[in-house]
Formats: structure tokens, C-alpha cells, sequence
């Protein structure tokens, strides 16, 4: 919206008191020189009006009179309005006007209806609207008095995703807030990606539930997520996400239980409020390790098969490949080189930057340099980069790298030092992998602090520490009052830098001072299909003093080894990545196979046929394509269609018929199967970004939360008097009838 006025202004502005000074002046001097010629008064009177305008005309172009327009210009501020137009919508469960029973779609166009309160809401302000299942779309503003909403369509809903498709931040116009109408069901309920982005942008997510209040009818185990292969004696981590806890029973636990000898692994007692849980467990076997994750006792429902859910592990031995650079001997990494080398499980290659020429470098397979080819870097799975400069990378190594990381075919684990690591890797290729944006003056704390694991950590299995006791964490090592367990130094973290797609994992706690702030010490960051890790402390190595070699160990060789995708650790020549690893009906599934065996890679072509096949005996065809720039990936993606356990195998004669591998295909959503709302979904991600939620009957109380984003700027353009021709007449046409009228009185 754009406004201007217009007004007479200066260059140079005189201010009043001189503008009288010099009237009162110019008056005088006019006076003056009139007072003594003898000439009628009403002559002289004339005369001298024209002196002094003529003066005053001078004195005004000197000024430097100019037009100007001030050009307001308010960029408004919109809302974004998201209503529900899945199937469930349909589900006659909600109290209509006159107390009858009416579908949930009637209560929106009833609410729409009241356009008062949304006419408040959009006064001197936009308000976008779209309808939404499982993605989003435009749909018509309400019209006074009634409102024509599309068809309940959509046979699944999935908020979170329809949120992200609409690159709501990325408006010209700034948002004050996204209002969204639902019965809160949502085939995604991880909220982490968008609601941080969305807080990051200061943008609040308000909802209004539909339909009446309450769990649905069945809770169960809606997805499992497990790593595809793992290493022998490693603590695997199993992500559980519960359908509906809130229907279990107070002594319902969540099971992961060794499928062969029935032994239980783990086991964590189900939260009504708390849908993802982990659950741990440890397999020496070598080849398959088959557990089960089941509800015990079962829930009371109508559906029994989601109940428990069976996963399969490759264990394997294969030694996972380290790189660790270095810029010079310091503790953290004197210790850590010896763990590296002694570690049965990891091939470590060191580099130590300030060496001598002569010096020999350490490691199970030393080298006298960093690697320059894509081959090269192929060659290990995990690149430890310590306290050196950014030049210890070229731009092109740097660049090899972050592809390598994007890929999924490196892992990146960053370990800070006082001196280069990570404000002088700021502005290059390789910053973009780092979990936070790198600070141009680290700021250091020298106050002691004790490490203790995030709520992240725990639910994502890492950063577990056994002392002999129940907790996920040494005791001894988060406890303020032990001295060895001190780390003397840090690096401070705003967690304003942090990237939006990084996950704190340790934080610290004060061992002296009650300030209550606990600053990031590692973090985790997914990019593309690798992570990378921060830690912000060379300081580890001081638990060696208390508890020996054990707890060194357990932080290490965990950390190092969840830089990396599990696929990595498969030593077959064949190895199928599904991205994601579970999917649910309807969304993309990328199908990569990688082909580790040079001599088979000339004997297949640039399309491998791909079959996909149900556990109900269904069946569907794909094709893989050779990856644009590598010999020896393929990749494909397909939506699947129909919900169940799917195994892919690649039909080609060069490819052994064990090169295959399952994913499962939910419907999570169940929309008319299970019309149950999710209010408490609805709460959680207003809650997480800063909004509420308000009753369908109390509207109006979003006017006293949604603030007033528009902008509002000005710019004055002058466009200048005193250098018109005409200007200059004004004076000249005065001064030359005073002239004349002088001559007529023979006063010149």
C-alpha cells in the first residue's frame, strides 16, 4: 500500500526567528531608502511593496525552494489460514447450532462463517487461505454469511509436511502467524524440522481442534526405525513411535526383545503424553540379528496387529576406516590417536600437521598426506578434522568432501580447539557442514563445566555411558561436586547459530555459579544424506583420570561411529540405501544401489530392472539409472500405493539374488478406518512455536495474540525550485516595474 503528500520545503531552511530578522530588516532598509525623496506616500508605499518583494523573491531562491513528496509505503503483514479437508473431516461427531449432530466440516463452515471475527482479523492485513490433506492447496475466502469449502478429499493428512510445502518464511510479505483448523491427525508427527524453523522466523503457529476432544480407538506401534546394519558389540538404537499412548494402561511398557532366545534387550514404561521412544540393544551374532518391539501387556483395542513389530540387523565386523587430522599434539588428541589404534574395530590413518618431514606418521595404515581424489577419499567412512587451518584443505579437497557428506558416503566429526577450528574454516566451501554458523571470534570459557546428554541424545540412542547404573549416563561425569570429571575449557556456543537442521546432543553444567545456562558442547547436524558433528571441547580426555580407559571409550567410539549411515558398514559388493528407510503410503522412496566391486561394475548396463514385491503378493516394476558423474551408483524413486512389507530385488544376472533388502509401507493416517481427533498433536506444535489454541466458540481470542508485522517505510523525493527559468523572472518583472515606476516620478 502506497500513499504520498505533497509539500513546499528548503535546501538550506532558515529558521523563523532569522526569517523575522530579516523581514524586519528587509522592511527597514526599504523604508529607508524611500523616506527621503519627495513623492506621494501612496507612490512611495508602491515602490517600496515592490522593493521588498523583489528582496524577499532574492532571499526565497537563495533558500532553495523545493517540491517534496513523501512517499509512505507499508509493506502488510498476512495470515495464513490452513483448513482440514481430509476424509475424517466427514465424521458426524461434532454438536452443530441447534445441538444436533453434525460432520466436522459443517463446524468449520460455521466458524468460517462468522466473518466479524475473521474481518477483525484481517483488518489492515492479508489473509492467505488454503485447504489442506496431505499437501496443501488455494482454496476461496469465506463470503459473508456462509462459506464454500472443497470437497473432504484427501485420504490421508499430514500437517507437518503441508506446513513445509508452503515456504511460509519465505514471503515478501511478513507473516504474523499461520491459524490452522484440524481434527489434528497427521500421518507425520515429527514436528522438530518445522516448528524450529518456524520459531526461528518468529512466526506462531495458532490452532483450532475440531470435532470432540479425546484419543482415537487404537493405539499400537506406528513406526519402527532401526539401523539397516550395525557393528558387532555396538549399542544399536531402535526409534519407536507409539500411536495414541494415551489409551494405554498405567503398566504398559515398550519391549525390544531378541526374537531367537527371547531374551528382553530393553524396555521402557509408555507416557500418555510421549510418542517417540528408543529403545537399545547389543548383538554379538555375526549375519542377521532378528528382534521384535512389542506393547505388553497389549492394549485393550479393535486392532491387535500393530502391536508388535519384527526388524532384522545385518551384524557385521567389517572395520570402519578413520581419518583423523590434526594441527599438533595436544592432549585430546594424544589420547584419542591411541584409542584409534588400539580399537580392533576401527582402521585409523593419522595425520599430524606440525610433524616434522622425518617424522613417522601413526595409525594401522599411516599416510604423508590427505587425500585429492574422490577414489581417495572413498577410501574411509569417517573423517575426523581436528584444530587446523582451513588451508589444509584446498578448495577442491574442500568441495570433495561436502559432496562426499551430501552423499551419505562420509561421515564428518569436528573436534574444537583454540585456535583454528572452526572460526577459520568461516566462508569456505566446507563452513556449510559445520552444525552451527561459525563465529569470527570465538569466545572461550575457562570456567569449569560437566557434560551432560540432551534429551535428543537419549531418545536417539547416543552419547549412552554405563557406571553400573540404570541411567543412560555416568553419574559421576554430569555431577558438579567431582573434580575429575571437570571439563577446564570450552568453546561458547550461541545457539542463535545454530542451523536449523542440527540437534544438541551434550550441554554443559556449571561446576561453580548458579547463571543456569547450559551452551552446546556436541552437536549433530544431518547434510543431505550424511551428519556431521561438533564438539566443542578437546577436554574428554580428563575422565581417563577418574574411570580409566572405559568411559573415554564409550563417549568416542559411539560418536564416531553415528557419523556415518549404517549401509557403510556393509562389506557386500552390493548394497541397496532406501531414503527413508520406512515410508508411508503415498510419498517418494528413494531405491540407491551402490556397487562396491569394481570388477562387476562393466558388467552392468546404465538400466538395472528393479522388482518390488508385498508380503499381500503384490507387485510393482522400476528402473534404476546409473547416477549422473559415477560409475557405480544407480537410484530410482518410487511412491508406493498400498500399505505393507515390501522386498526390492534387482533383476539382473551380474547381481546375486541375496542383494536385496525390505522397507515397510504404513498408513498411518487410517483416515475413515480410524476417525479418532488428535488434539494434543495440535497443542504440541502451537506450543513448541509459541502459539495457543483456541476453542472453535472463542475466536476471538486469537485478536489479542496476532501481532502487527507490516512494514512501514518512507523516502522524500525534492525536486528543486530555484533553478526554473521562471523563478528567476519573478524578480527580474518586479524589479523592472519599481525601475519604471521610478522613472515616472524622475527618481532615476
Amino acid at each position: 500500500m502506497t500513499d504520498s503528500t505533497t509539500s513546499l520545503g528548503w535546501l538550506f531552511p532558515i529558521p523563523v526567528w532569522a526569517w523575522v530578522i530579516i523581514i524586519s530588516t528587509t522592511v527597514a532598509l526599504v523604508w529607508w531608502s524611500y523616506r527621503r525623496f519627495d513623492i506621494p506616500t501612496w507612490a512611495a508605499f508602491l515602490l517600496g511593496t515592490l522593493r521588498f518583494t523583489s528582496l524577499c523573491a532574492v532571499l526565497i531562491m537563495l533558500a532553495g525552494p523545493v517540491i517534496e513528496t513523501t512517499v509512505r509505503n507499508e509493506v502488510q503483514d498476512r495470515i495464513v489460514v490452513m483448513i482440514d479437508r481430509s476424509r475424517s473431516m466427514s465424521t458426524p461427531d461434532t454438536t452443530d447450532e441447534t445441538g444436533g449432530m453434525g460432520s466436522r466440516s459443517s463446524r468449520i463452515r460455521s466458524i468460517l462463517g462468522n466473518t466479524g471475527v475473521w474481518d477483525e482479523i484481517g483488518r489492515g492485513r492479508i489473509i492467505e487461505w488454503f485447504g489442506f490433506h496431505d499437501h496443501p492447496f488455494p482454496i476461496d475466502a469465506p463470503q459473508s454469511g456462509s462459506s464454500t469449502l472443497p470437497p473432504e478429499s484427501g485420504n490421508g493428512t499430514d500437517i507437518t509436511r503441508s506446513i513445509g510445502q508452503l515456504r511460509i518464511g519465505e514471503s515478501v510479505n511478513p507473516t504474523a502467524g499461520l491459524i490452522i483448523v484440524s481434527d489434528g491427525r497427521s500421518r507425520s508427527r515429527s514436528t522438530w524440522d518445522t516448528t524450529s524453523s518456524l520459531r526461528s522466523s518468529g512466526i506462531p503457529i495458532h490452532t483450532v481442534p475440531i470435532g470432540p476432544s479425546g484419543e482415537t480407538r487404537n493405539m499400537g506401534i506406528g513406526s519402527v526405525n532401526q539401523p539397516g546394519t550395525a557393528f558387532a558389540g555396538d549399542i544399536i538404537p531402535v526409534v519407536v513411535d507409539v500411536t495414541n499412548p494415551g489409551n494405554a494402561s498405567p503398566d504398559a511398557e515398550l519391549v525390544l526383545r531378541d526374537s531367537d532366545s527371547g531374551t528382553v534387550l530393553d524396555r521402557r514404561k509408555i507416557e500418555p503424553d510421549r510418542n517417540e521412544y528408543t529403545l537399545v540393544g547389543e548383538s554379538s551374532v555375526d549375519g542377521e540379528a532378528y528382534w521384535t518391539v512389542e506393547i505388553t501387556p497389549p492394549p485393550d483395542d479393535s486392532d491387535v496387529t500393530d502391536d508388535s513389530r519384527d526388524i532384522t540387523i545385518r551384524i557385521t565386523d567389517e572395520p570402519l576406516r578413520v581419518l583423523y587430522v590434526d594441527g599438533y599434539p595436544r592432549w585430546e588428541f594424544r589420547y584419542l590417536k591411541n584409542l584409534l589404534i588400539r580399537e580392533k574395530s576401527i582402521t585409523s590413518s593419522i595425520l599430524l600437521l606440525s610433524a616434522d618431514g622425518d617424522y613417522a606418521q601413526e595409525g594401522d595404515r599411516p599416510i604423508r598426506r590427505l587425500p585429492l581424489t574422490p577414489e581417495e577419499f572413498r577410501d574411509f567412512d569417517v573423517m575426523i578434522i581436528g584444530d587446523v587451518p582451513s588451508s589444509t584443505l584446498s578448495t577442491e579437497q574442500q568441495e570433495l568432501v561436502e559432496q562426499l557428506v551430501v552423499d551419505g558416503e562420509l561421515g564428518i566429526l569436528w573436534i574444537g580447539g583454540p585456535y583454528w577450528t572452526p572460526s577459520d574454516w568461516r566462508g569456505d566451501p566446507i563452513e556449510s557442514i559445520i552444525p552451527f554458523t561459525p563465529f569470527a571470534d570465538p569466545v572461550r570459557s575457562d570456567l569449569p563445566v560437566h557434560m551432560v546428554p540432551t534429551d535428543d541424545a537419549v531418545q536417539m540412542g547416543i552419547l549412552r555411558i554405563d557406571d553400573g547404573t540404570d541411567g543412560p549416563w555416568a553419574v559421576d561425569l554430569g555431577d558438579p561436586s567431582n573434580p575429575w570429571s571437570a571439563l577446564q575449557w570450552y568453546q561458547v556456543i550461541n545457539r542463535d547459530l545454530v542451523r536449523p537442521t542440527t540437534r544438541v546432543l551434550a550441554e554443559s553444567v556449571e561446576t561453580f555459579g548458579s547463571s543456569g545456562l547450559h551452551h552446546p558442547l556436541v552437536l549433530m547436524m544431518r547434510y543431505g544424506a550424511g551428519r556431521s558433528i561438533y564438539c566443542a571441547t578437546d577436554e574428554i580426555w580428563r575422565w581417563r583420570h577418574g574411570r580409566g580407559e572405559r568411559l573415554y571409550e564409550q563417549f568416542w567410539i559411539p560418536l564416531i561411529r553415528s557419523t556415518i549411515r549404517s549401509d557403510r558398514l556393509d562389506g557386500d559388493p552390493f548394497v541397496i540405501d532406501l531414503v527413508p528407510d520406512q515410508v508411508q503410503i503415498g510419498r517418494p522412496q528413494r531405491i540407491r544401489l551402490t556397487v562396491n566391486d569394481a570388477d562387476l561394475i562393466d558388467d552392468l548396463g546404465e538400466i538395472i530392472p528393479l522388482r518390488l514385491e508385498s508380503d499381500s503378493g503384490s507387485r510393482r516394476r522400476a528402473e534404476l539409472m546409473r547416477e549422473s558423474g559415477s560409475s557405480r551408483t544407480w537410484s530410482t524413486t518410487w511412491v508406493p500405493d498400498e500399505p505393507g512389507r515390501w522386498t526390492v530385488l534387482p533383476l539382473d544376472d551380474s547381481i546375486s539374488p541375496s542383494a536385496s533388502c525390505e522397507t515397510t509401507v504404513f498408513d498411518r493416517s487410517g483416515e475413515m478406518s480410524n476417525t479418532g481427533t488428535d488434539h494434543d498433536f495440535l497443542r504440541r506444535i502451537s506450543r513448541e512455536t509459541g502459539g495457543i489454541t483456541v476453542s472453535p466458540d472463542d475466536l476471538s481470542g486469537l485478536l489479542d495474540v496476532i501481532p502487527d508485522r507490516s512494514i512501514i517505510s518512507t523516502s522524500t523525493l525534492r525536486n528543486p525550485l530555484w533553478n526554473r527559468w521562471w523563478m528567476f523572472c519573478i524578480p527580474i518583472l518586479i524589479l523592472g516595474m519599481e525601475w519604471m515606476g521610478r522613472r515616472l516620478f524622475r527618481l532615476s
